[in-house]
């Protein structure tokens, strides 16, 4: 996916909002308006355009949970990835790398969602996708990059930063 710029950013996200009929306290548009704020701090990381797929991400497996004609496996699993995207225990943390820390969210729910495109009617999965189609089509892609970013300096930082919080307090 190419990077976009922060104009681009800001209608992708309006346009997502309008297509997504959301009520305005939900979970979903909360974590839009913290990306969105933190966006504007950060607007040329490389990471934005895979942390703006965590509300996305969230928004479809909340929906096929909800959906009644769902296998009760698939709704279990769903279920763990929610719990976990939404755990404040978790990989990387998002209380301590802000939105930065919702990508190892996204690579699991983008690691789920490739087995759902494998499993399920491509066109029920679009149907149900409420951001960009070419996400998609590009699953496989991002989630090679994602464990790139993961396993290179981001993820080091991480575990640092817990070794040594883990040091002071023994």
């Amino acid at each position: 996916m190419p990077n976009n710029d922060f104009k681009d950013f800001e209608n992708e996200v309006n346009s997502y909002e309008n297509k997504v009929e959301i009520e305005s306290g939900s979970f979903y548009k909360k974590l839009r308006n913290k990306i969105k704020k933190w966006a504007g701090k950060n607007k040329d990381n490389k990471i934005l355009e895979y942390i703006l797929l965590a509300p996305d991400l969230f928004y479809f497996f909340l929906t096929v949970l909800k959906d009644k004609d769902v296998y009760v496996d698939y709704k279990l699993k769903i279920t763990g990835y929610l719990a976990y995207f939404i755990s404040p225990i978790d990989i990387m943390p998002e209380m301590v790398l802000g939105p930065a820390g919702y990508l190892d969210d996204v690579l699991m729910g983008l690691l789920f969602l490739r087995t759902l495109l494998k499993e399920l009617p491509y066109e029920y999965v679009e149907e149900k996708w409420p951001g960009d189609k070419e996400v998609l089509k590009n699953v496989s892609v991002m989630i090679d990059n994602i464990q790139a970013i993961i396993d290179s300096k981001i993820f080091r930082s991480v575990m640092s930063y817990f070794s040594k919080n883990i040091e002071k307090k023994k």
